[in-house]
C-alpha cells in the first residue's frame, strides 16, 4: 500500500536518484530505483533525510522551488493575495537551469534562497517548517513534493506521483493501467530498436511520421518529427546524450505516435480531488517553412468555453487521467489532443502552473487565474472548495506566437505597428533579442521572438487584430529590410 512507501532524494554528480520503497506481494518490501537525469553541476547533499522535520510550524514561510517562467508570480500574488508583513518566501534552487529559464527568474521577490548543492543552507532547513510549498516550473516538482512530505504540509503531491509527472512515458503507461486511451511509445537509446517497434506495433492511426522527444523536456525544445527511417537515425546520432533544454542528460529518447487532430491546454487546481479550471486554450499550430523535422510550431492560441461539448469531453478525460495520476492536490497544466474531433489523448501534464505566462489575460477573460487560485487553495481552503469546477467565458481571449521563417536583422521598434491595436493586453518581447541582433529561423519556444496576447469582448474584432499580427508576422516587418 502506498502510505507504507517513502522516497529519497539524492542529489550527486551523476544525477538526481528517486528511489521507493514498495511492498511487495508476498509482504515484504522491495526497492525499485529510477533516475531522472540532471545537470553536472551538482555536489553531493542528501535533500531531505538529512532534514529533521520541526515540529512546529512556521505559518510565514513559504517555499518556492525553482521560480522560473510562470513560477516567478507566485511570490507576488502571495504578497497580493496574503497581505502579510511578516511573510517570508524562500526560493530552493535545485539545479542551474539554461539562461532561458533563468532570465526569468527575480531574486528581489524572495529573502532567502537555499541551493541545494549548499549542505549547510539545506542542514537550516530543519528549522524553517512553512506553511506551503509551491513548485515553479518542472525542475522543481519531485523536489516541492517531497519536501511538502517531509515537512507534513497539508494538501499536497505525492513523491512517487511527482516523480511520474516528470517523465513523458510513465505518465503514459500510468493512464494506459487504468484503461485510458494513450499515445503509443517506445522508450530507448537505440534508433534500430525503435524502428523493431515501430515495424512490429499495431499503428493508433499511422506507423508515420513519428514524434521524438526528451522523456523530461520542455516548451517543446528537442522535439523532433521523424517521417522516415533516415529522419529517425540521425535525430538519435544527433541528440542522444546530450544536454536537452533544462540541462538533462538524454540519455534515452521517447518514440511516440504522432497523432493529428486539434490540441488543447487545461489549466486546474486541485484541493483533495476538487478541482477547479482557470482556462482552457485551443493551440492552432502550423509547419515551419523548411523544417520538415520540425513538429508545427506554435501560431494561435484561443481561449475556449467549457460549455463547448468538445471540451466537456476533454474536461472529463483530464480528470479521469489526474486520477490515474495521483493528482489530488494543487496545479496541473495538462495538454490533450482531440483525434477525430472525438476521441481524447493525453500528450502529458505538469504539475505546476502553466508556463504561457497568460494568468492575468486568462483572469480578464474568465474571471480566474490560476497561480491566485493556488494561494486560495493552500491558505483559504474553504473558500476555494465552494468555487464550481468549471468558468464562464466573460471575455475572448487569443495569443498569437510569432516566429521567423528566415534569418535577419531584428528591429524591437518595428512592433510599435502593432502594439496600438485596439484587442492587444501584453506584447511580449524574447528578452535575449536586442535591436540590431541576428535571429535565425525559429525552431523552439527559446527563439521565438516573442508573443502577443489578445483580449476583447467582440471576438470578431479579436480575430481581425490577430490576422493583422500573423500578416506583419509573415512578411518579417520586424526584420530589418
Amino acid at each position: 500500500m502506498r502510505r507504507q512507501a517513502y522516497l529519497r532524494i539524492l542529489v550527486t554528480i551523476g544525477g538526481l536518484f528517486l528511489s521507493k520503497v514498495v511492498p511487495s506481494q508476498a509482504g515484504g518490501v522491495f526497492a525499485s530505483a529510477t533516475s531522472i537525469e540532471c545537470s553536472q553541476v551538482f555536489q553531493s547533499v542528501l535533500v531531505t533525510e538529512s532534514i529533521p522535520t520541526p515540529e512546529k510550524l512556521d505559518s510565514r514561510i513559504v517555499y518556492i522551488v525553482d521560480a522560473y517562467g510562470s513560477g516567478t508570480q507566485i511570490a507576488q500574488t502571495l504578497r497580493d493575495e496574503l497581505q502579510d508583513p511578516n511573510l517570508k518566501i524562500i526560493h530552493i534552487r535545485t539545479q542551474e537551469v539554461t539562461p532561458f529559464y533563468r532570465s526569468s527568474f527575480d531574486p528581489e521577490s524572495f529573502q532567502q534562497e537555499i541551493v541545494l548543492s549548499d549542505k549547510q543552507a539545506v542542514q537550516a532547513m530543519e528549522k524553517l517548517r512553512p506553511r506551503a510549498i509551491f513548485a515553479g516550473s518542472e525542475t522543481g516538482v519531485p523536489v516541492a513534493a517531497q519536501l511538502a512530505r517531509k515537512f507534513k504540509v497539508q494538501h499536497r503531491l505525492e513523491p512517487w506521483d511527482a516523480a511520474d509527472l516528470r517523465s513523458k512515458h510513465r505518465m503514459q503507461q500510468r493512464i494506459a493501467s487504468q484503461g485510458l486511451q494513450s499515445i503509443p511509445f517506445f522508450y530507448t537509446d537505440r534508433a534500430d530498436q525503435a524502428l523493431s517497434w515501430n515495424q512490429n506495433r499495431k499503428p493508433f492511426q499511422q506507423r508515420w511520421p513519428l514524434v521524438v522527444k526528451p522523456d523530461n523536456g520542455i516548451g517543446g525544445t528537442n522535439v523532433y518529427l521523424a517521417r522516415n527511417e533516415r529522419d529517425l537515425r540521425q535525430i538519435f546520432e544527433e541528440n542522444l546524450k546530450n544536454m536537452n533544454a533544462l540541462g538533462f542528460s538524454m540519455d534515452k529518447l521517447l518514440v511516440q505516435e504522432f497523432i493529428p487532430g486539434p490540441e488543447f491546454s487545461l489549466q486546474f487546481v486541485f484541493l483533495d480531488g476538487h478541482p477547479v479550471i482557470s482556462d482552457i486554450w485551443e493551440y492552432l499550430k502550423t509547419p515551419l517553412q523548411g523544417q520538415p523535422r520540425t513538429l508545427p510550431f506554435y501560431d494561435l492560441d484561443t481561449l475556449v468555453s467549457p460549455q463547448d461539448p468538445r471540451v466537456q469531453k476533454l474536461i472529463e478525460y483530464s480528470l479521469k487521467s489526474a486520477k490515474a495520476l495521483g493528482i489530488k492536490n494543487g496545479p496541473a497544466h495538462f495538454e490533450v489532443k482531440l483525434y477525430n474531433n472525438d476521441t481524447p489523448i493525453l500528450v502529458e501534464v505538469g504539475g505546476r502552473p502553466y508556463g504561457g505566462g497568460s494568468q492575468a489575460l486568462s483572469e480578464k477573460a474568465t474571471g480566474r487565474n490560476q497561480v491566485k487560485l493556488m494561494v486560495m487553495a493552500a491558505f483559504r481552503p474553504q473558500e476555494f472548495l465552494k468555487l464550481s469546477r468549471d468558468y464562464q467565458l466573460q471575455q475572448h481571449g487569443m495569443i498569437v506566437q510569432f516566429r521567423s521563417e528566415k534569418q535577419g536583422f531584428f528591429r524591437r521598434k518595428a512592433f510599435e505597428e502593432i502594439s496600438g491595436l485596439p484587442s492587444v493586453f501584453k506584447l511580449s518581447l524574447n528578452p535575449h533579442f536586442q535591436d540590431g541582433d541576428v535571429i535565425v529561423p525559429t525552431t523552439d519556444l527559446d527563439n521565438t521572438p516573442g508573443l502577443v496576447q489578445l483580449l476583447s469582448s467582440d471576438p470578431e474584432k479579436l480575430k481581425q487584430d490577430a490576422e493583422t499580427i500573423r500578416n506583419f508576422m509573415i512578411h518579417h516587418r520586424f526584420l530589418k529590410p
